[in-house]
């Protein structure tokens, strides 16, 4: 999935003439992040138990501040391109500075730091969870909530679309830019990721992959919540086939795809303008970034126990 990701940012499906081959990768960038909201629920909640503790409740409060530190970070690293992004604009000093602040609070990216808006995501889904437990909620009531809130964020992209409500609509997208957020989106992917920290051992591998090849038809299809369905199964599968594999091998997989995630960016930028020509540019930018990506992890990897490391990575 970070190497989806990279795809992602470079779009190396444009050299594809079939518009169904297009629409199978598109449908594909669909599940990229959402597969990595999953994975830090199930991550995060495999030893917390909810209804949340005191005990739960300080790993999660510390979970927060974990995230908090890296978004701070490495929004400070992405801020050159941002700058120079507000100067490419022409915007003044004032002007960049209400944006910055608005897109940091509220959006979660600037120019070429869209990778970011996960971890803001990700502090305001754990947030809520948290702030659920205070209130007693169940497991129930958290999911029927983020699938409200799922619905909402769908019906809001509509209603951009079809031009409905548009005063109230536009002014929200004025205010956010865009339904991909903690609330639309995170919610519901880290409590269905919670979910499986507590279940997945239940769940059928049949009925696993039946939901699986009927969330790859919705999807495609365009069905709302089918790419929800899509991810779910993806997730649970991969779970039900991750028992020969060390664990080991799965942290060291899991720290190189976190630094594949937020540094891929950086040679996106470097290879696109290097690279020339127009019909195979987005691939060769592609190819370029993922090899340059895999060797950095390589190579980062080696201080992995240095806490600049654990800061930015872990």
């Amino acid at each position: 999935m970070a190497i989806v990701v990279i795809a992602i940012h470079t779009r190396p499906e444009s050299v594809l003439a079939d518009s169904l081959g297009k629409e199978i990768v598109e449908s594909i960038y669909a599940i990229a992040v959402p597969y990595f909201f999953i994975a830090s629920g199930f991550l995060l909640f495999r030893k917390i138990q909810y209804p949340l503790e005191a005990e739960g409740r300080v790993r999660i409060r510390k979970y927060l501040k974990k995230i908090c530190r890296m978004y701070i970070l490495w929004t400070l690293l992405f801020l050159p391109f941002t700058i120079w992004g507000f100067a490419q604009e022409g915007m003044s000093l004032y002007k960049g500075t209400i944006v910055f602040l608005r897109n940091v609070l509220l959006v979660g990216e600037n120019l070429y730091s869209w990778p970011l808006w996960y971890l803001l995501a990700l502090m305001v889904s754990v947030g809520i969870i948290y702030l659920c437990s205070f209130f007693k909620f169940k497991l129930c009531h958290i999911l029927a909530i983020a699938f409200l809130f799922h619905g909402t964020g769908l019906f809001l992209d509509y209603c951009r679309q079809a031009g409905m409500f548009d005063d109230v609509v536009s002014l929200y997208f004025r205010i956010f830019k865009t339904t991909r957020n903690g609330l639309f989106v995170g919610l519901i992917y880290i409590s269905l990721g919670m979910c499986m920290a507590y279940a997945h051992k239940r769940i059928k591998y049949g009925a696993l992959t039946m939901s699986l090849l009927i969330g790859i038809a919705g999807t495609l299809s365009r069905f709302p919540f089918a790419d929800v369905l899509f991810v779910a199964s993806l997730f649970a599968l991969t779970l039900n086939g991750a028992q020969s594999v060390s664990a080991h091998c799965c942290k060291y997989y899991r720290m190189t795809s976190s630094i594949i995630y937020f540094t891929h960016m950086y040679f996106v930028v470097l290879w696109g303008s290097l690279c020339q020509g127009e019909n195979l540019k987005a691939l060769y930018v592609f190819l370029l970034s993922l090899m340059s990506s895999i060797l950095l992890a390589v190579i980062l990897l080696k201080y992995k126990d240095k806490q600049l490391f654990k800061i930015c990575f872990q």
